[in-house]
């Protein structure tokens, strides 16, 4: 029940566009070279006043409640109070337990954002408190890998794939790397097609990106325009060829 009523908070401060979370992250995503003994991320809040900060990792279910999911890391402290315009280093631990030693494996971060209760004063006035969850992917890299991550976007794979009475552009990834595009577009002599929304590929993995309005194949070359984004969150321009369309 106490789950339950943590997640119906976390959904509700989303859906009110005036409130905000005071607990920010100094990062987009993590990434944890195995030959670290840890990795640290700081924690801020910008608050003015001082809140409870609850993390935990998990495999991708954002559903799972803290402590569910086993995986194979440590992180100190796990919860924590910070005070307002303050700051806390989280460390991540990596238990040495084994994981794939040819492909990054994906965890996801946590960071429920407690408010504190009401103090005797504001008591007896109706108010609203919520928590906010933000989450960001961690990145565990093996340290067997010789490809270089900086080339990763660049080796990906892109074919036009006929799908219903359109077409999609279909991205295979041969790399050890997640790669996460922001943006995709099929740059053609006949005009531009974008597709609407970015998505990540995993390792040896395949994504779908629709083409909307997209009826006819090019009738020439076609070239892909994308932005991938980095281990730093920076989005990075790239593009590629296409390979023959697939019926």
């Amino acid at each position: 029940m106490k789950f339950f009523l943590r997640a119906a908070c976390v959904v509700l401060g989303f859906a009110l566009g005036a409130a905000r979370a005071s607990v920010v992250l100094e990062a987009t995503r993590l990434i944890y070279p195995e030959r670290n003994k840890e990795v640290t991320l700081r924690i801020n809040n910008v608050g003015d006043a001082p809140a409870l900060a609850e993390v935990w990792l998990d495999k991708g279910d954002a559903q799972a409640p803290a402590g569910a999911t086993e995986v194979p890391f440590v992180l100190t402290p796990p919860l924590f109070r910070l005070e307002a315009k303050k700051g806390q280093s989280l460390r991540v631990i990596y238990a040495r337990e084994p994981l794939p030693a040819d492909v990054e494996s994906l965890f996801w971060l946590n960071v429920l954002e407690i408010p504190p209760k009401a103090d005797s004063a504001e008591s007896g006035a109706n108010q609203l408190r919520m928590a906010f969850r933000t989450r960001i992917k961690v990145f565990f890299r093996p340290k067997g890998l010789t490809e270089d991550v900086l080339d990763a976007p660049s080796k990906v794979r892109w074919s036009l794939v006929k799908v219903g009475e359109g077409y999609a552009l279909k991205a295979s990834n041969p790399t050890p790397f997640h790669v996460t595009f922001g943006s995709v577009s099929l740059e053609a002599p006949a005009g531009r097609a974008a597709s609407p929304a970015g998505a990540m590929v995993v390792p040896r993995g395949t994504v779908m990106f629709p083409l909307p309005g997209l009826r006819v194949p090019p009738a020439g070359a076609g070239q892909i325009s994308f932005t991938s984004i980095n281990d730093h969150g920076a989005e990075a321009p790239g593009t590629a060829r296409l390979s023959p369309t697939e019926q």
